[in-house]
């Protein structure tokens, strides 16, 4: 009877320290849970990435995906051209790719392959996200700074697709932009303006 309850008090105290040591996002924001754990692909290897870049971060969109996977392949170059679109005019936005390749190695090539600009987290640590990953891939979550889905997806348990994700996102994007505008704290209108005169 001694030994069956110093087993429950050692399994609840391991439960309780690897619950905690790897619960997904811990407290603090979504930019501090992932510091020290990204990396950016430069000159074709992957580089501690610049997390000065995270503390401007409002919105951090996770990208499943993975090389073997075909829809991936072909939704990643839609994703691409929207990150180089999007990001030089919305510094508040990220976006971190967590792969399901089957080694580091597999990842990087896919990252080299689809030239993907984004950073990507630590293959070992890939599993401080997975709680976001839904069933399958390609999978889009956008969070806010303090870690809320505000988009998937999935939604309600319905895969919607990743191209809802994009276009829910552009929808945002625009609809601050004219709400910056009205205001008239659209910057890009006014350097257009004064480059104009």
């Amino acid at each position: 009877m001694k030994n069956s309850t110093l087993f429950k008090t050692l399994f609840t105290v391991t439960a309780c320290w690897l619950g905690s040591a790897l619960s997904p996002l811990q407290a603090g924001t979504v930019s501090d849970s992932l510091k020290g754990a990204l990396f950016s692909l430069e000159r074709n290897d992957l580089q501690a990435y610049d997390e000065s870049n995270l503390d401007k971060a409002k919105l951090i969109a996770i990208y499943f995906s993975a090389h073997w996977c075909p829809p991936c392949r072909a939704f990643t170059p839609d994703l691409v051209q929207f990150y180089n679109r999007v990001k030089k005019n919305h510094p508040e936005f990220e976006l971190v790719f967590c792969s399901s390749d089957k080694s580091q190695s597999a990842m990087v090539g896919y990252m080299k392959e689809a030239r993907m600009p984004w950073p990507v987290i630590d293959y070992e640590k890939r599993f401080v996200l997975k709680k976001y990953g839904g069933n399958g891939i390609p999978n889009l979550v956008v969070l806010d700074a303090d870690g809320k889905v505000v988009m998937s997806s999935y939604v309600g348990g319905e895969y919607v697709g990743p191209q809802k994700v994009l276009a829910d996102l552009d929808r945002k994007f625009s609809q601050e932009r004219a709400a910056n505008k009205a205001k008239g704290t659209d910057f890009n209108e006014f350097f257009k303006k004064r480059v104009g005169e």
